[in-house]
């Protein structure tokens, strides 16, 4: 038993590394708006999130505070390779897509979309969303590559005189009609970022079951826009009569005018096609590989491919791509073709720029480190002297000195340590504050004795107010500033009074509301 469950685990531990290196190479996305954007527009972000599903986030809440920093920063961890970033200004809606973490960045203009819900509405057999979006969609790109380009304008110029002058007339009455064109190149570019949104098709490991979505997304030269579409992939068993396809839809059928359900399956009126299969195109008749989603869609049975658009849809017009993430040389622009000289002048500016920004960054790196040092220097100098004070006052608690002495010191009395860190005696002070000698027997040892009994090692902070104090006293604030509360020392000494009068007995007359009064 121990050795089975120590080979499922194997297994398990090997099935889960295979997983990690396959959704290692997926590319993942993320869907968000920024700035104000209508209703919409937010249903038109969340019905893209559906879209790109199953690779993600699907649940992303974004704030106003969040910047575009904020996604790129947390888009690494994730494994996020694309941003479709939706906006909306006066002149419409905007949809610019970014590839991580390097660039490049399309920017396109939403001229028209229609959200799942207005397709929803045009439809007269809706599909219930199933389990089709636990797998991603299968990406077909049109137009998009040179020959098709040309072909293109082969047809223009076969089209007729009248043709072409009219369809040229649309084109300079539509709003495009200054547009530059994409070039080849730029078409190439446009398609690469497209079909690097979805993950890769791996022919030899594709299950057919899992292709159950399609995004198409088809150029117009005419217009020069993308046309972005969303279809459901459902396939339905061909040559069989209604009968047997009602039967094998699990749809009960009305017998009751029957004798027996062989009538049913061989009655003429059965046998013919249905609508449906008459619709379908010789191409979308296929023999089925292997075994599809649907009832009777087996391995080697012929099938009919089908095609049930999902929505949104989206007309897109390219206006602008950039090198790098969000910025960066212009490869592209709608407006404006420069030359070799002014792209060449354009890009010595942005490295002009960059370089600039890179110096400034790293000078104002040295400045924080530098302010950084000094606050540690200082911090550190402090430090040193509250060791100093703790260390004094826990070689002897009783050196704190109370309010009198710092009175005395601040009037000119002891001022601590000297100089040479010694206390100076008495006869040194008297010479100095009096300007004589002292007489005789002044400054005898026993008092000299009691003096020293009296000296006492006050911390640094101490001595600072100590001066402090001293200074104000010469300066006049100290005694200037005494007569603002006259009625401190009174306050202290009235309680003491009354205390003492009580104690020698005497008593003190009240008087009630009704004027009696008692003892």
């Amino acid at each position: 038993m121990g050795k089975k469950s120590k080979k499922l685990k194997m297994m398990q531990k090997k099935q889960q590394e295979h997983n990690a290196a396959l959704l290692k190479d997926i590319p993942k996305s993320m869907v968000f708006r920024r700035g104000r954007v209508g209703e919409y527009v937010s249903e038109l972000v969340m019905d893209m999130r559906r879209v790109m599903s199953p690779y993600t986030a699907k649940s992303l809440q974004e704030s106003k505070r969040n910047t575009l920093k904020d996604f790129v920063s947390v888009s690494s961890p994730l494994g996020v390779t694309h941003f479709l970033i939706f906006s909306q200004t006066v002149a419409g809606v905007n949809l610019r897509l970014v590839r991580l973490p390097h660039g490049p960045t399309l920017s396109f203009r939403v001229n028209g979309y229609s959200n799942i819900r207005d397709i929803v509405h045009m439809q007269k057999k809706p599909h219930s969303p199933g389990s089709e979006y636990a797998q991603p969609p299968l990406v077909v790109l049109n137009n998009f590559s040179a020959a098709a380009l040309a072909q293109a304008a082969e047809q223009a110029k076969q089209e007729d005189a009248e043709e072409a002058a009219a369809a040229e007339a649309e084109r300079l009455a539509s709003p495009t009609a200054t547009l530059i064109p994409p070039s080849a190149d730029t078409l190439k570019l446009t398609a690469t970022m497209f079909q690097n949104m979805f993950p890769p098709i791996d022919v030899s490991t594709l299950q057919v079951k899992d292709c159950r979505r399609v995004v198409l997304l088809q150029y117009e030269p005419k217009t020069s826009s993308v046309l972005f579409r969303h279809f459901l992939i459902s396939a339905a068993p061909v040559g069989l009569n209604r009968g047997i396809k009602k039967l094998m839809k699990s749809q009960i059928p009305d017998l009751g005018h029957l004798r027996d359900i062989s009538e049913f399956v061989k009655d003429e009126y059965t046998r013919a096609l249905s609508d449906s299969e008459a619709e379908d195109a010789p191409d979308a008749k296929i023999t089925l590989p292997q075994a599809y989603h649907g009832r009777g869609n087996r391995a080697a049975n012929k099938s009919a491919i089908r095609l049930h658009e999902l929505g949104p849809r989206m007309d897109l017009q390219l206006m602008k791509i950039e090198e790098e993430m969000d910025g960066g040389k212009v490869i592209y622009h709608y407006r404006k073709k420069r030359s070799e000289a002014e792209i060449e002048a354009l890009a010595r500016k942005q490295r002009e720029a960059k370089e600039e920004k890179a110096r400034r960054r790293e000078e104002q790196q040295r400045n924080v480190e530098k302010k950084m040092k000094r606050k540690r220097g200082i911090a550190g100098i402090n430090d040193e002297e509250d060791e100093d004070e703790v260390e004094g006052m826990e070689a002897d608690p009783h050196n704190i000195p109370n309010a009198s002495q710092v009175d005395d010191i601040a009037m000119g009395g002891d001022d601590g340590d000297d100089d040479e860190g010694g206390m100076e005696d008495d006869a040194d002070w008297y010479r100095r504050e009096v300007g004589e000698e002292p007489s005789a027997g002044m400054f005898d040892a026993s008092s000299n004795k009691s003096n020293k009994k009296k000296e006492r090692n006050f911390p640094n902070k101490h001595e600072r107010r100590a001066e402090e104090l001293k200074r104000k006293s010469e300066s006049g604030e100290l005694a200037a500033r005494k007569p603002q509360h006259p009625q401190k020392k009174k306050q202290k000494t009235d309680p003491t009074a009354q205390t003492s009068h009580k104690k020698k007995g005497a008593t003190t007359s009240f008087k009630n509301k009704h004027g009696k009064g008692r003892a």
